[in-house]
């Protein structure tokens, strides 16, 4: 491997050891890549003040059928990290992320991979708030783009949501702007990135991707986000360039959350006879944790159903069952069989500002 692409990656640790005072609370890996309106509070895990660290573990076990249609046990860790922030000065900060994800079991029987450090650092980049005293931010390095409104809320939404692939693409490198403007009461903030497409190493590739979201309060409950991405895909022969945008609505009520996205794509390698697909749902509150019942259709190629509920059982500790059906179209899949597919999530966090809030089954929360 050349050093370059590890040192490349490395520029946020370099910066993170000549550090003096921890950041406020990290960037999770569902959230948009900036945060510049407000200042994040100041907390500390000790380190002599200069780091702040947070880590998930999140481990799925799941039953659901293999490619010969017979019932297997999957175990994986999924969306499990260590991240490391660190502050610079008062509005610059440095971020590494390690990524832990691995398939322990697949279809019954033991996965076994290899590890490599391209893949094993998921993020790596440095951000600066409120450049000449604005609500404005820049994001270089390796990072998540900031595209469609990522409304995950049952347990194993990611990956187990068909849609939820369409609206993420991370671990490349790219340069984010963010204005947190209220542009003539039209657009309440803009997030704007360029990329390369090939994601998943260390190495700075050809910049032919670009994205914009925009965010719009358009009352105090409902809010609106549109986002639009094109993908040159000039690091593969194989496939087309390719185009996506979203429009998407959340509403939020008391203990109520209710969503709805709608999502437009051209030459997507993995739906290339679908031109359009939206997912909705809704959740609620319910006692320790939330229950969430969604739905997504995907234009000739499926449609699923899914019911979960999430439930805090310590502040650090969360465990969530989900079921999901899902009907396939024979014009995509032949004659695949739809299919019901169940599991659990377990969750642990740590880090201080990773607590669970609200109600938890034993001890209290962040906010209790």
């Amino acid at each position: 491997m050349k050093l370059y692409k590890i040192a490349f990656a490395a520029v946020p640790l370099v910066a993170a050891l000549g550090a003096s005072v921890a950041f406020g609370d990290p960037i999770s890996p569902e959230t948009p890549a900036v945060k510049p309106a407000q200042a994040d509070e100041e907390e500390s895990l000790g380190l002599d003040n200069r780091f702040q660290i947070d880590a998930q573990l999140r481990t799925d076990v799941l039953v659901k059928k293999d490619a010969a249609g017979k019932y297997r046990s999957n175990l994986r860790e999924e969306q499990s990290y260590v991240r490391l922030t660190t502050r610079i000065t008062e509005n610059i900060r440095a971020v590494i992320t390690t990524q832990l994800d691995r398939d322990l079991i697949t279809d019954g029987r033991g996965a076994t991979q290899t590890f490599d450090v391209e893949n094993f650092i998921k993020e790596a980049y440095t951000e600066v708030r409120q450049v000449g005293g604005q609500p404005i931010a820049f994001v270089i390095g390796k990072q998540p783009i900031p595209f469609g409104q990522r409304m995950l809320k049952l347990p194993m939404s990611r990956p187990e949501n068909p849609t939820e692939r369409l609206t993420r693409e991370e671990e490349v490198f790219g340069f984010t702007v963010a204005l947190d403007y209220n542009f003539f009461n039209l657009i309440d903030k803009v997030e704007m990135s360029v990329f390369e497409t090939e994601a998943g190493d260390l190495q700075i590739g050809k910049v032919d991707g670009a994205s914009i979201r925009l965010s719009k309060q358009l009352t105090e409950k409902l809010k609106l986000t549109m986002s639009y991405m094109h993908l040159g895909n000039g690091h593969d022969k194989s496939l087309e360039s390719e185009d996506r945008g979203t429009i998407g609505l959340v509403y939020t009520s008391g203990a109520w959350t209710a969503w709805v996205e709608g999502i437009a794509m051209t030459n997507n390698r993995d739906n290339p006879n679908s031109d359009y697909a939206v997912t909705a749902g809704v959740a609620r509150k319910l006692g320790p944790g939330e229950i969430a019942v969604e739905a997504s259709y995907i234009q000739n190629s499926l449609t699923q159903l899914g019911l979960g509920y999430r439930m805090n059982v310590t502040k650090n500790l969360s465990i969530g069952p989900e079921v999901r059906y899902t009907w396939y179209d024979d014009s995509t899949h032949g004659a695949r069989e739809n299919e019901l597919q169940a599991g659990v999530s377990a969750v642990v966090k740590l880090g201080s500002s990773s607590d669970n809030c609200g109600k938890v089954l034993f001890g209290k929360g962040c906010q209790n």
